[in-house]
């Protein structure tokens, strides 16, 4: 008889004392930081009409995003491929898209509300579902058949992470255990960080990065960011938290970090005199920084920046993604031309761009 040995490590967290300290008033250009861009038209067809992009997913020669309750499949050019599209209440359906991956040509679409990862070709056709224990918010590949489940403190089984086996169809680990469903989730918050080498992630409210290796949770690195506001000291409950921190020019989570070589990035949201901006903190060797608050000024290098939506950090890739029309607009107020010269009109799809970290 097998015995089945699940890994609980809420007791068995390892911790680094590596504390980086973050000036975002420290401000450089993107030049400073971007060796190259490359931009990808999404294709637009009578069955492929994108409002907007959500979440972008890459695999092999496969580009996957989601735009609001549907999946479409491009090639690396931006070629319309096919599309995922089944909304609804039957069995073979999907009521909403916590998160999605790409493997092995085929889509995993995970639904929260249902307990269940539903599992389709790139055609669109149904394949078969995994039934999960709990409902969780997002999930990562850790081998073609291991996927890491998140609940970010949303569920009732009280584990941060569950490691569930597909092929078995059962959960096979249990890591990093919390006291309270906190019953409250966050616009584009995905606990899951990198997955480059190891599989990096975070919490709400926690400027700490951790790694999970296996049977344990690990921190990496902590920031400190040097803000006006700060988070509140002992308070563990979320929505008392994010209500006392509203406004406020403060971090409250962190959505990636990457490191190239010495050099580290990281992406964080942050309230400033502009609103919320996405910023890109890029930090040296001896511990020094700098940061671009995404869409606050134009660059003169890479002017397309400024309008980009961030998607993505993998490795030194980041991905972004302008909407057609605001960059036809950007354009026109500025005597640019290259996207208008080249076909693209306020119809258009939107368009991805690939910044190459230096």
């Amino acid at each position: 008889m097998q015995l089945l040995i699940l890994l609980v490590t809420s007791c068995n967290k390892e911790s680094s004392n590596e504390v980086v300290h973050i000036t975002p008033e420290i401000e450089m250009s993107t030049a400073d930081c971007v060796d190259h861009v490359e931009y990808v038209v999404l294709e637009k067809t009578d069955e492929c009409i994108l409002s907007n992009v959500e979440v972008l997913r890459m695999n092999k020669d496969k580009i996957a995003v989601q735009s609001n309750r549907a999946i479409y499949i491009f090639n690396q050019q931006g070629e319309y491929l096919s599309k995922v599209d089944k909304m609804g209440n039957a069995s073979d359906e999907y009521i909403i898209i916590n998160d999605f991956q790409i493997m092995d040509d085929e889509i995993y679409i995970l639904s929260g509300l249902q307990n269940k990862i539903q599992k389709y070709s790139l055609d669109g056709d149904y394949i078969g579902a995994y039934v999960l224990d709990n409902s969780y918010k997002h999930f990562v590949f850790e081998k073609n058949n291991t996927i890491i489940l998140s609940s970010e403190q949303c569920n009732d089984k009280h584990f941060n992470f569950v490691r569930y086996d597909l092929s078995k169809k059962k959960n096979v680990g249990e890591i990093d255990e919390f006291e309270e469903n906190q019953a409250m989730s966050f616009p584009y918050y995905n606990a899951f960080l990198n997955t480059d080498e190891a599989i990096l992630v975070g919490h709400p409210f926690d400027y700490g990065i951790y790694s999970l290796q296996q049977n344990q949770i690990k921190k990496k690195i902590e920031f400190d960011f040097d803000t006006s506001d700060h988070l509140p000291q002992g308070n563990k409950n979320f929505m008392e938290i994010e209500e006392r921190t509203k406004y406020s020019n403060v971090v409250r989570f962190l959505l990636s970090y990457s490191k190239v070589g010495n050099i580290q990035y990281l992406v964080y949201p942050l309230f400033c005199e502009y609103g919320i901006k996405t910023c890109l903190t890029r930090i040296g060797e001896d511990g020094s920084n700098a940061t671009i608050k995404i869409g606050n000024k134009i660059d003169k290098t890479y002017p397309y920046f400024f309008m980009g939506n961030f998607l993505s950090l993998e490795s030194n890739k980041l991905a972004m993604v302008t909407d057609a029309s605001k960059l036809i607009s950007l354009e026109r107020r500025n005597g640019m031309s290259y996207f208008t010269n080249n076909g693209i009109t306020e119809e258009s799809n939107p368009i991805l761009f690939f910044y190459y970290l230096k």
